[in-house]
């Protein structure tokens, strides 16, 4: 995913023994198609492999 976000000068790189927690809130009655993607691409990353990710 970070392949897609380039930027001269900056390299992403895996950090050893560290975690993220990201939480995310939404109304569960939201109709807004924006919100359902982010939410797929958001489980797309969680289940996706890390290292698979990096340049």
């Amino acid at each position: 995913m970070t392949a897609r976000i380039r930027r001269v000068g900056v390299r992403a790189r895996p950090l050893e023994g560290t975690s993220t927690t990201l939480h995310v809130v939404w109304r569960t009655n939201d109709g807004n198609p924006l919100v359902e993607r982010f939410r797929s691409v958001l489980i797309t990353l969680a289940t996706s492999d890390p290292a698979g990710s990096v340049d």
